[in-house]
C-alpha cells in the first residue's frame, strides 16, 4: 500500500472513529437515558454511555431525558432545545467534557440517594448557554444533590455568563462562576473550598430565607492523588 492510500485509510479510520461517539435524541416525547431506542447513533439500539461519547438534545417539542437505573459516562453534552430537560434521578451522571445547557438540568435525590453531575479527568471544562440547573436534594439530606468531581479528578469548571445554579444542595468542584449562583425560599446552597478552587466573578446570592455556605474541605493527600494520576 503507497503512502497517500495509507493516509486515506487512516482518514477514513477517523472519521468512523468519530462517527462511532456521536448520539442524538431522536424523538420529541420524555424517555430514559439509557434506552437505545431513544438515540440516533452508531448501533440501534444503543446510547451515549462511555467517556468518548457525544450526546446531542436538540430534537424540537417539550420534554424530559431521564438518567436513571445506572450511572453512566459521556464525554459531552450539547443541550440546544431549551425545553427539553435533562433530569439526573438519583444517580451520577459522568462528564469527561464540557456541557451546553440550554433550559433546565435537574439533580434530584429521591429520599435515601445522592444525585451527582460528576466532572471527570483534569483540565478546564465548562458549563455554556443560557439556561438553568436546578439541585433538588432529598427532605432528609439538603447535600444529596450535588455539582462535583471524582476523587482523584482535577476538572475546574466555569459555569457560564448564561448560567444559573440554584436550588439545595452543594458544589464540591473547582468553579470560576461568571454566571448566577442563587439560594432562595429557605433552600441551601453549600459551596467547599479549600484545595477545591471557588472563583466568583459575577453573582452569588442568598434571598428570601436561602442560606449560602462556605466550607473548608479538607486537603486531599497529595501521594494518593499523584499514584492516581
Amino acid at each position: 500500500m503507497n503512502a497517500a492510500a495509507r493516509i486515506s485509510v487512516c482518514s477514513l479510520l477517523l472519521a468512523a472513529g468519530s462517527a462511532e461517539s456521536q448520539y442524538i435524541w431522536n424523538t420529541m416525547v420524555s424517555g430514559t437515558w439509557n434506552n437505545g431506542a431513544n438515540w440516533a447513533g452508531p448501533a440501534s439500539p444503543s446510547f451515549p454511555s462511555t467517556q468518548g461519547a457525544t450526546a446531542e438534545i436538540s430534537a424540537g417539542g417539550t420534554y424530559t431525558v431521564t438518567v436513571e437505573n445506572n450511572n453512566w459516562a459521556v464525554n459531552t453534552i450539547t443541550k440546544t432545545n431549551p425545553n427539553a430537560t435533562l433530569l439526573i434521578d438519583s444517580r451520577a451522571l459522568q462528564i469527561y467534557g464540557s456541557i451546553v445547557n440550554q433550559g433546565d438540568t435537574v439533580i434530584a435525590a429521591d429520599p435515601g440517594r445522592s444525585s451527582f453531575l460528576r466532572f471527570r479527568g483534569t483540565g478546564a471544562r465548562s458549563i455554556t448557554g443560557t439556561g438553568t440547573i436546578q439541585l433538588l436534594s432529598n427532605g432528609t439530606n439538603n447535600q444529596s444533590a450535588a455539582i462535583d468531581r471524582g476523587t482523584f479528578d482535577e476538572a475546574v469548571v466555569t459555569f457560564g455568563s448564561g448560567q444559573t445554579i440554584t436550588g439545595q444542595g452543594r458544589l464540591t468542584v473547582p468553579f470560576v462562576n461568571q454566571g448566577l449562583i442563587s439560594a432562595t425560599s429557605g433552600s441551601t446552597n453549600t459551596i467547599n473550598t479549600s484545595d477545591d478552587t471557588a472563583v466568583n466573578q459575577a453573582v452569588i446570592s442568598a434571598t428570601s430565607g436561602g442560606i449560602i455556605q462556605l466550607r473548608r474541605r479538607p486537603r486531599r493527600p497529595e501521594h494518593r492523588r499523584d499514584q492516581h494520576r
